[in-house]
């Protein structure tokens, strides 16, 4: 299985060019690419014109093929708060996840305040189908698929994280089959977090079994089931041994991609190849044996 990973932490202190040619020294295959520092009010929306803007992603995705990998997913924008991002930005994101050659793109779901525990949830629904389905067109023009992610919330009363939009996978199945119906083709898939799954007590391979073959791209970190770490496999609890035969056992086709940005964050910039190189490492330690 091809090994993948999140490139926004190292992008934001060494820049994308040099982030490309690390990681694919590291013996990467695929990049995930987080637009986290493009929020809405950006030059990039607010005052590229098309063909700027088309040359900036493609630009990108050139590099990453020069260096022998690919862009193999992308991450819109995450604005602060719960909403997502409007729609003619996630329009913009989903046309530069095409431009650099990434045939799937994650955007967040719609968290509206006070949606957590299940509450409330008929407005939760009816707002991400609204937007969702406002996004059908961009998509179909572009040939990208959206990952719908599994997501944890805040409860400031328990003053914990805790299960929100999308947190369980009845959910997410629910969400990805009924825009696809409504879409008339396959343009929703799963994107599944790890480290999500165990915020929420869903568990991640019982969402990747139940998934199947809606699964299509991964978001993969460690943590310890209170705080979204995003740290590599083997610094938290989730068991990715079970996790790697599930994946073989629903007979999973992307990526393994890594979203372990605060694994980097412990070490300085002199150590950050070793640091993608181990995470490679571990990667393919996981897989190799099963898929």
């Amino acid at each position: 299985m091809k090994i993948c990973t999140s490139i926004s932490y190292l992008t934001d202190r060494i820049g994308y060019e040099q982030t490309i040619k690390l990681l694919s020294e590291a013996g990467f295959d695929g990049l995930d690419f987080g637009m986290f520092n493009f929020q809405p009010n950006h030059e990039i929306f607010t005052s590229y014109n098309d063909d700027e803007f088309r040359k900036y992603f493609e630009d990108i995705g050139r590099c990453a093929r020069a260096n022998g990998v690919e862009i193999f997913q992308v991450h819109a924008p995450m604005p602060s708060g719960v909403e997502s991002i409007p729609l003619d930005c996630a329009e913009k994101c989903i046309k530069a996840a095409s431009f650099m050659g990434s045939r799937y793109i994650v955007i967040h779901p719609i968290m509206p305040r006070g949606c957590i525990h299940g509450r409330n949830n008929d407005h939760a629904v009816k707002t991400n189908m609204d937007y969702f389905k406002a996004l059908i067109p961009t998509f179909k023009e572009y040939g990208v698929t959206l990952g719908i992610e599994n997501m944890f919330g805040y409860d400031p009363e328990l003053k914990k994280l805790v299960p929100t939009v999308c947190s369980s996978v009845e959910e997410m199945i629910f969400y990805i089959d009924e825009l696809n119906n409504a879409a008339g083709e396959k343009l929703f898939a799963a994107c599944l977090d790890t480290g999500h799954a165990a915020i929420s007590g869903t568990g991640m391979s019982d969402m990747a079994r139940h998934l199947g073959n809606r699964l299509e791209i991964l978001h993969v970190h460690d943590n310890n089931a209170v705080s979204d770490m995003h740290t590599a496999p083997g610094l938290g609890i989730l068991n990715f041994k079970d996790f790697a035969q599930t994946l073989s056992d629903i007979e999973y086709k992307g990526m393994f991609s890594f979203e372990c940005d605060g694994f980097f964050g412990k070490f300085g910039e002199n150590l950050y190849f070793e640091c993608a190189e181990l995470l490679c490492k571990i990667g393919h330690e996981i897989v190799d044996n099963v898929l």
